[in-house]
């Protein structure tokens, strides 16, 4: 199958995956040369030495036509696009453009601590706690984004996110504006977001820390819940939850862009805005029916 290619800046990020895919001595690994094969039937072996100890091995199972239809409906695959989106704004831009999706008042700062949130929680040490989707944090906000397409999320997962703004709270103090966001590929978000949750937001919010913590899986993250109390139920208890579709943020990108005027400099991140607008409108499960006008 062809690729579908688009015509942003994200079409970047494509090229450079499909490098590393068909290429992968890019990221450090190695082919094993058909001379070092040995062959017995329907088996190949091949000298440990170049083999994982401990990891396992792997080979390229898709082929041409069906890598893309593969590849670009992965979450992770968008997932590292809008973790790049949100790198590329700045603070200000960002907590502009997410504001209504995030329920936060204009006139913010927020930027995402990507792969630093174990480190900035002093958690690194312990192990991967959770990776959140999105973590964005200012001098007065914390914001949290939770991109689901096909995936479904869960009272184990929302644990997780509620232990790292406890976390922070318990590190740093807490900020006067907590939000957990989920993006859903559905036209009754919350509804759906509740019926995933098994309860409603309301009856989440009045929680204690204990019962929370029983339907986390993760054993270090159950231990943190229940050993303190104090910000976790903070956590509870102050933190925003809410759900919005593909479609409110694919048109909150048009917006923006929209508004924006056509000055230099300003067209950089009316260009940011389109690519990251057509990016959502592209994923195969999002469920985003196109603006009735061009993006510019």
């Amino acid at each position: 199958m062809k690729r579908d290619v688009p015509k942003g800046w994200t079409s970047a990020y494509w090229d450079i995956l499909e490098q590393v895919y068909w290429v992968p001595p890019y990221i450090g690994m190695k082919s094993i040369p058909r001379k070092l094969w040995q062959t017995h039937g329907d088996r190949v072996s091949v000298p440990s030495i170049m083999t994982s100890s401990n990891g396992p091995l792997y080979f390229r199972e898709k082929k041409t036509a069906d890598f893309w239809p593969y590849i670009q409906r992965q979450e992770e695959t968008f997932n590292h696009q809008f973790e790049l989106f949100a790198s590329l704004l700045s603070p200000e831009d960002l907590a502009l453009v997410l504001a209504p999706i995030c329920g936060l008042p204009q006139g913010l700062a927020i930027s995402p601590l990507g792969r630093s949130t174990n480190s900035h929680l002093k958690w690194s040490e312990m192990g991967n706690y959770t990776q959140p989707d999105l973590f964005l944090r200012g001098p007065s906000a914390i914001a949290m984004i939770e991109l689901k397409f096909n995936a479904k999320t869960n009272m184990d997962q929302f644990g997780k996110y509620l232990a790292l703004i406890a976390r922070d709270d318990d590190l740093y103090g807490g900020k006067p504006l907590r939000r957990l966001t989920y993006i859903l590929a559905s036209r009754e978000p919350v509804m759906a977001l509740e019926k995933q949750l098994g309860q409603s937001i309301r009856d989440i919010s009045q929680l204690a820390p204990e019962t929370i913590a029983t339907h986390v899986k993760n054993a270090k993250v159950a231990s943190y819940l229940r050993e303190n109390p104090d910000p976790v139920r903070r956590a509870i208890t102050q933190t925003q939850i809410n759900a919005v579709s593909w479609q409110a943020l694919h048109d909150r990108l048009v917006e923006v862009s929209k508004q924006a005027d056509n000055k230099p400099g300003v067209r950089t991140f009316c260009r940011i805005l389109s690519g990251m607008a057509e990016a959502v409108l592209m994923h195969p499960l999002s469920k985003v029916k196109r603006a009735n006008s061009d993006l510019r």
